[in-house]
Parts: C-alpha cells; structure tokens; sequence
C-alpha cells in the first residue's frame, strides 16, 4: 500500500478543516491522522451557554483525551433557548459558568464573550463569575464583544485575573454616563503584559484609548485596532500612538461612516516620523488624496505593508 507523504496528509486534513464529520472520519482511519484532526475539531469550541456544563463534565472525565487541543472558547448568551422547557436550556452565561467543573489540564490560550449584560449580576455573583473566568490560567486573549459594565471597576478586575494577558478586543459599553467614566480613568490601569488592542465601541473607544495613556499604561503595544474612530477621537489617538511609537508595528483605523476625515487632518493627528517600526498600516473610509498620500507613506519608511480600502478619493 503506497504512504502519502505527511506534507501531503496534513494539506488534505487542513482543507477539510470546516467539516467536521469528515474530520471525524480521519481521526478514526489512521492514528497518524488523529491529532491533525483534532486540532481543527477542537481547537475553538463554539457554543451557547446551555451546553457550557455538559461539555466541561465531558472534558473531566478520566477518558477525555482532546483537552489539550482546545485552545479557544466562544460563547454567545443571546443564544439561550428560553423557548425550550428544560431548564438547561435556558441556563444563562453566568449559570453555565458558576456552575461548571473545569478539567486541571485545560489550556484554553483565547476566550470570546458575546451579548452579555454584567450589569444584570449582583457584587457576589460578579466576583463569583471572575473567579470561575480566572480558572483559565494560560489565557493570552480575550474579547468582550457587545459587553455591558456599570464602568471600569469590575472590567479592570476581570482582565487582572489574567496573568499572562497579551491581547484584548473591546466592543463595551458603560451604564454610568461617559464623563463619569473618563473622569475615573486615572484610578484604574491594564495589564502590563497587553501587546495588541482592538476597540470598537464609538462610547467605550475614549475610555480605553486614555487607559493606554500615563504612567500605568501598558509599555509594550505592538498592535491597535480601532474601528467606529471619530473626529473628536484623532487627538487621543496622537498621544497614544506618541506614547507607544518605539514599539508599534501594525495600525488599523476606521473611521465612522458619516465622519470621514481628509488624509491630512490624519496626518496631522500624530508626528509620522515618530513610527520607526511600523510594518502594516489599513485606513478605512478616509479621504485620501494624490499629492499627499506619497508624502504620508513616505514619512514611513519601515512599512512593509500599505492597504488603504474602502476610503474616499479625491483628485488635486
């Protein structure tokens, strides 16, 4: 019987990396094939809070023996079956997590967290949930996508349970009005060891982009995104940018769509020179013309890759 080169196998495997009943098949037709294909079926676990439980009970079980393939959790609470009678089924992120056992060996690297209202828990049910999130010791990134806090105190004690923290997606919003959460800023900091940043949130974005300013601020940014950036936003972005230009490598920036600034007042928003290891830059729905994107990209001169899409032209 001929052998397929390995490269070869692997290539097929990773092809059929969407299909799960196939990749099943694999794990089953060679033990050679058995890890390959468990890294896609295992690495990201999708799920709504009612099956939160049972797949942990799994995971402890002395047979269970693809825990160390997962390495990211994603778990949507909008998608509880409030129409079902069982009770499991209408278990919310909060009762999943409070109440599910998690395996010793799990290594999870990456949580996301969509559509969950923190405000809804009381001061015990908060710590109580933090305490269940900071089981995940190897946690290097996190993402809080359409997440409501009262303000800073309880999202800052979140991220401090993470020690070895990298990377952090912020789509947030605040019930406390946003002078008051501003105003706070000063009172509360990241962890040093963030590295990348994505913000999202045209209510949220001044906040954290001020939590990456001052003394406390992390001293390592390599990466931000921002997405919902508008005019008023450009200032903070200066500073930020000033503060972290020895180490930042990739930039990301759109604007919202019915605030779309000209390429110079964005120039003007920070010293391009500043940037001496800049390697990627993408601007999204900004007006970008002739004579002076030359001269932007010029003052650039470590960039390896320029995309500039979905952006407003106009000709001089």
């Amino acid at each position: 019987m001929q052998v397929l080169p390995s490269e070869l196998v692997d290539a097929i495997i990773d092809h059929l990396d969407s299909d799960t009943q196939a990749l099943a098949i694999c794990g089953l037709v060679h033990s050679e094939w058995l890890s390959r294909s468990r890294f896609h079926l295992f690495s990201t676990i999708q799920f709504c809070p009612w099956r939160v439980k049972s797949f942990f009970d799994i995971t402890c079980s002395n047979l269970c023996t693809f825990n160390g393939y997962i390495k990211r959790v994603e778990i949507d609470d909008s998608q509880c079956r409030t129409h079902l009678k069982s009770v499991d089924c209408q278990q919310t992120f909060f009762q999943m997590m409070t109440s599910a056992e998690f395996p010793s060996d799990l290594q999870v690297e990456s949580i996301q967290v969509r559509n969950f209202d923190w405000t809804t828990l009381s001061l015990p049910e908060q710590q109580q949930l933090r305490l269940s999130l900071a089981r995940f010791k190897m946690l290097r990134r996190l993402e809080f996508l359409g997440i409501a806090f009262h303000d800073l105190r309880e999202f800052t004690r979140v991220i401090s349970s993470f020690p070895i923290l990298q990377h952090l997606s912020l789509h947030v919003g605040f019930s406390k009005y946003s002078d008051f959460i501003i105003a706070s800023v000063s009172d509360f900091s990241l962890p040093q060891g963030i590295t990348s940043v994505e913000l999202g949130s045209e209510e949220s974005n001044p906040v954290f982009l001020r939590l990456l300013l001052g003394p406390t601020a992390p001293l390592g940014l390599r990466r931000l995104a921002l997405k919902n950036t508008q005019l008023q936003d450009l200032q903070l972005i200066r500073d930020v940018l000033a503060t972290h230009s020895k180490n930042m490598e990739y930039i990301y920036i759109d604007c919202k769509a019915n605030t779309v600034p000209n390429v110079e007042e964005f120039m003007a928003c920070y010293e391009v020179g500043t940037l001496k290891n800049i390697r990627s830059l993408h601007l999204d729905n900004i007006k970008l013309c002739s004579k002076s994107l030359p001269l932007f990209v010029e003052g650039l001169p470590t960039l390896q890759s320029h995309l500039a899409s979905s952006c407003h032209t106009c000709r001089m």
